[in-house]
């Protein structure tokens, strides 16, 4: 049986995750039927002339194949409802609040391991607030970082590059078997990263039995 592969992506507010995910639903997808799914469909700016179905519907399915869907109170209905409609990939945005491991427990609890194959968990760190976040908010920001297979450095173009390098070897120190990635305003190729394709400024190779190689996504 060919499972739907997941991948949760997460952020504490602000972070630029759902940037990112916009970014991505721009690229042209081939090869791969990709669905999102998200907790507020406006957060994503889908605009009328890239939407098929109405722009309020609980499902919207853009020009490019990719399917995006809300997450309901029903969270495991969701995951199952994309399974059944025969979509390969799943990206999960998480709320900036919610604890990452909530959502991939989903999968355990319902029994939707079955239908679907855990694939690295990325998470959004912003470089330019890390340094008061942490502190902040100390064990909960640190849960999310440690969360993580692949950490995306955002904003990287709002912090010097000594206080860029502090940051990268905090984020280290606190999750070693991450793979670290730089980006600014959330650009990045995200196609590329699920496929397990690190640019020249990747700081360390993916490390870890966390972390799998997938040749699934090209683009056109």
């Amino acid at each position: 049986m060919i499972k739907t592969k997941v991948n949760l992506i997460a952020g504490f507010l602000g972070s630029g995750k759902t940037t990112v995910l916009r970014n991505f639903l721009a690229q042209a997808v081939v090869g791969e039927k990709v669905a999102v799914l998200v907790h507020d469909l406006q957060e994503m700016r889908v605009t009328d002339e890239s939407v098929l179905d109405r722009p309020d519907a609980v499902t919207t399915r853009l020009k490019n194949g990719c399917v995006v869907r809300q997450i309901s109170k029903t969270f495991s209905e969701d995951l199952s409802a994309l399974a059944a409609m025969g979509v390969d990939r799943v990206l999960i945005e998480a709320s900036g609040s919610a604890d990452p491991g909530r959502f991939l427990n989903t999968l355990l609890e319902n029994n939707l391991i079955q239908q679907y194959r855990v694939e690295p968990t990325i998470v959004v760190v912003d470089v330019s607030a890390f340094t008061r976040l942490s502190i902040k908010l100390a064990y909960q920001y640190i849960m999310h970082i440690k969360a993580g297979d692949i950490l995306l450095l955002n904003k990287t173009d709002q912090v010097p590059a000594d206080e860029l390098n502090r940051i990268a070897r905090d984020l280290k120190a606190l999750n070693p078997r991450a793979f670290q990635m730089d980006t600014a305003r959330g650009r990045l190729d995200l196609i590329g990263v699920l496929e397990g394709k690190a640019p020249p400024a990747a700081k360390d190779p993916p490390a870890g039995p966390h972390f799998e190689y997938c040749t699934v996504l090209s683009s056109g």
